[in-house]
């Protein structure tokens, strides 16, 4: 899931390096989605404020179980 390493000329200007990094983070889509699903369905103990560079999550599923 990691991106293409690209050498950018100085010819390349600042419009191909925007492009390829929304393409960057477009590979990642998908990874927040789900984390946000869990954010918004679940009882998240860690971490307090989840920030999209929090990929672990600590869940409460009931009385003394945690994942």
């Amino acid at each position: 899931m990691y991106c293409t390493p690209v050498c950018f000329s100085p010819q390349s200007g600042l419009t191909a390096v925007c492009v390829q990094f929304s393409h960057c983070l477009a590979q990642y889509q998908d990874l927040w989605d789900i984390l946000d699903d869990i954010d918004s369905h679940t009882w998240v103990l860690e971490p307090e404020t989840p920030r999209r560079a929090d990929c672990n999550r600590r869940i409460a599923l009931g009385n003394k179980v945690i994942v």
